[in-house]
């Protein structure tokens, strides 16, 4: 009998620790991305060559499938110099602010790149863009997001989200990004010249996630759909900016 309890024990112990180990959570680890955002104003004569920059990385990007996403926001201090940038937005402006709380930047200026919510430089250095981009890509996200389109409905646009985590210290930031556009300019720093953009980010609208799952609404009044719309979203700490997932959506 004391053989047969002593066995009787040891199985016992063994199915509690496997019960245990396979009750222990695993860590999912969710792909690498880079979030490329890139302030930028048709004002400035020095951002021409950064928006040329970022559809040229965004060309790469799309050659070998790397999860490397792009906006472009066009900022609203420079349309005092003659000419008012059509796509610009005081919110853009307050965007890039916040990042100079975070970041080591003494000032605002353009053309600025940032990468992941971390790394920041001059828009149009390219070795410093692909570095922060090569660097990004080193890190696995830490939270898995998707989103989709459910109306659009009295110049209002509708986008459920899900994600992985609900932390009402992180914000889900739905953006609706439009490409191939182009401004003659006529006035101001870059007066004579045809600009070309890519991404540029035509409405924003920021959420707390505090739950999984939910819907945002984004006002898109004023705003014409074509084909060359597109949605992403992304996750982002609100203390420190840090991007920590990324998705794009289909309209």
């Amino acid at each position: 009998m004391k053989v047969k309890s002593f066995l009787i024990s040891i199985t016992i112990i063994l199915l509690n620790q496997s019960c245990s180990a396979q009750s222990k959570p695993v860590a999912e680890k969710f792909q690498p991305f880079a979030l490329v955002e890139l302030f930028t104003s048709e004002g400035c004569s020095s951002c021409p060559p950064a928006d040329d920059l970022l559809k040229k990385l965004k060309t790469e990007a799309t050659k070998t499938n790397a999860q490397v996403y792009f906006v472009a926001y066009h900022v609203d201090y420079w349309n005092k110099l003659g000419w008012k940038d059509p796509f610009s937005k005081y919110q853009f402006t307050l965007i890039q602010q916040n990042y100079l709380g975070v970041l080591d930047e003494k000032d605002m200026y353009t053309p600025q790149m940032i990468v992941n919510g971390q790394y920041s430089f001059t828009g149009s250095n390219e070795s410093k863009a692909k570095d922060a981009i090569d660097r990004a890509l080193k890190f696995n996200a830490l939270v898995n997001v998707s989103v989709r389109k459910d109306s659009l409905a009295n110049d209002t646009l509708y986008v459920s989200y899900q994600s992985s985590v609900a932390e009402s210290d992180f914000s889900i930031k739905v953006l609706l990004l439009e490409s191939d556009l182009k401004s003659t300019v006529t006035a101001g720093e870059n007066k004579g010249k045809t600009l070309l953009h890519d991404n540029v980010c035509r409405a924003y609208q920021s959420k707390s996630l505090s739950n999984k799952t939910g819907q945002v609404k984004i006002s898109v009044k004023n705003i014409i759909f074509n084909k060359n719309f597109s949605l992403v979203a992304f996750v982002q700490q609100k203390g420190s900016l840090k991007v920590l997932g990324i998705c794009a959506g289909k309209l």
